[in-house]
């Protein structure tokens, strides 16, 4: 089974796994964004969701990433079973969660340098030395606040949608390539 043909299908299941995973999280969170927005009782979803929408964004190359990780804990380790499918769903999340977190702390400073519209300087503070402050501070909230709170707030909708999807491609792969056959999957594995 850990053939050279099933760590290309792995890999490349992995890829879609992970755009299904993105498109369906986004979608998700979508959906409950307009839900709050048309419903009363639901009416606190539509802020929420919004945030977590666009929170969820600098994941994304963290998710893409998924391939890797499918690599180093189901097929390095010739390992398929549920619980290392399910640390695979936490790996992947934790990795995402560094990754966006690491795309925000090189976005922030490079948008506030780039910025057109910089608030007005306090009178006798070098700007320089204004920018550096307000540059570290953002650092800060960032590492103390954003990547927490995101990766807290969007844990439970990204379990919700990952873990069916790498479920579905655990059983598709595992009933290909079974050695009894492409009908042979049963919950051994």
């Amino acid at each position: 089974m850990w053939t050279r043909s099933f760590l290309v299908a792995g890999l490349l299941s992995s890829v879609v796994a992970a755009a299904l995973t993105v498109g369906g999280l986004w979608l998700a969170l979508f959906a409950a964004e307009r839900a709050g927005a048309r419903f009363l009782p639901t009416s606190f979803l539509k802020e929420y969701m919004y945030a977590l929408r666009y929170w969820m964004l600098p994941g994304i190359p963290g998710a893409l990433i998924y391939a890797v990780c499918w690599y180093r804990v189901i097929y390095r380790k010739r390992d398929y079973s549920w619980r290392k499918t399910c640390w695979l769903i936490g790996v992947s999340y934790l990795v995402a969660c560094v990754v966006g977190g690491i795309v925000m702390l090189v976005f922030v400073p490079f948008a506030m340098l780039t910025r057109p519209d910089r608030p007005p300087s306090i009178p006798g503070v070098a700007p320089w030395l204004e920018l550096a402050v307000t540059m570290a501070s953002a650092e800060i909230l960032i590492i103390l606040f954003y990547v927490p709170m995101s990766g807290v707030l969007l844990a439970i909708p990204f379990l919700l949608v990952a873990t069916p999807v790498a479920f579905l491609q655990r059983a598709l792969l595992l009933g290909a390539f079974s050695p009894r056959g492409p009908g042979a999957f049963n919950s051994e594995h």
